[in-house]
């Protein structure tokens, strides 16, 4: 898929120009994994913002159109940041070249309010953005039984809950809805049409839009974001 192309990619590019620096800035943070594929440009405002009110004054993004001078620059940062899974080798390889610590997270604004009476949510994306989701909805949903993640992408064990899912098809996902009976589902709507309509009628569905679902970056105009854009 993408997403193995997109981490040999960023591997590659760091082993050629990542150089090592003598001097690490603490207030300099690089993000991996800001590609139009995982990461929706809307929600870059927000990500600066939330990594801005965390200290750091530079944030260098290897994506989204960033030069060779990003990658340069990778020996000067502090941390490392990993949006998406197609982030994650070319931040170990960072951590055991440089000793650059890395977190797997998605530092996005949050900005829907989900249905209080969810009991059993389904979130499918690319794995660290659903993750970070999961841990939002747990503080807003304590009652909740069930807040899985699912993914057609990469997943990697060190994100993986006891019910999270790798789904290969539509009807992994269809068999996927129906035997756990999730009431609530954030994913891209092109996703619904996978769908009986007796199911769908019964599930409260919040549009997540992944572009290398749907082609789409932002849900239909009028409709909110799930990840603020301010």
């Amino acid at each position: 898929g993408y997403d193995v192309g997109a981490s040999h990619a960023y591997l590659a590019l760091m082993e050629r120009f990542a150089k090592k620096s003598t001097t690490v800035s603490n207030e300099t943070v690089g993000v991996l994994g800001a590609n139009p594929l995982d990461c929706m440009p809307s929600s870059l405002p927000s990500l600066t913002r939330k990594l801005t009110s965390s200290g750091y004054k530079t944030i260098i993004y290897y994506g989204l159109g960033s030069s060779l001078a990003a990658f340069q620059e990778a020996g000067n940062v502090a941390k490392n940041i990993v949006l998406a899974p197609s982030g994650l080798m070319a931040a170990s390889f960072l951590n055991e070249r440089f000793g650059t610590p890395f977190e797997c997270a998605f530092p996005c604004d949050f900005s829907f309010s989900p249905p209080a009476n969810a009991r059993s949510i389904l979130i499918v994306h690319q794995q660290i953005l659903a993750h970070s989701l999961r841990t939002f909805l747990r503080s807003m949903l304590p009652k909740a039984e069930a807040i899985d993640c699912a993914s057609f992408f990469l997943m990697h064990k060190s994100l993986l809950e006891q019910n999270d899912s790798h789904i290969q098809s539509e009807q992994d996902f269809r068999d996927l809805v129906e035997q756990r009976e999730y009431d609530c589902i954030i994913a891209d709507a092109f996703l619904a049409r996978a769908l009986d309509a007796k199911t769908q009628s019964r599930i409260n569905w919040i549009d997540l839009p992944h572009f290398a679902m749907s082609g789409r970056f932002s849900p239909p105009s009028g409709k909110g974001s799930v990840c603020s854009p301010r």
